[in-house]
């Protein structure tokens, strides 16, 4: 009998230690989600940002152009 009750004591104790450690895993993988999500989201918003940064420089040369066009046409 009491060889029973300590096996049985060590199964609890196996199987609690071992819903603790999934537990933590699963912790620590909702952790690394939410950290993947918010870098993905940043990694958006740098390129949304880049593609108008480029669009506004191209828009710039273009309008710069114009200008000298129009000042050589003027002076010429």
């Amino acid at each position: 009998m009491a060889g029973n009750l300590s096996f049985s004591i060590a199964i609890n104790l196996l199987t609690e230690n071992f819903k603790r450690g999934a537990n933590s895993v699963k912790g620590a993988f909702h952790s690394m989600r939410a950290q993947i999500l918010t870098f993905a989201a940043a990694l958006g918003f740098a390129g949304v940002s880049l593609s108008n940064f480029l669009s506004q420089l191209i828009q710039v040369a273009r309008e710069t152009s114009r200008a000298v066009t129009a000042l050589k046409k003027r002076v010429g």
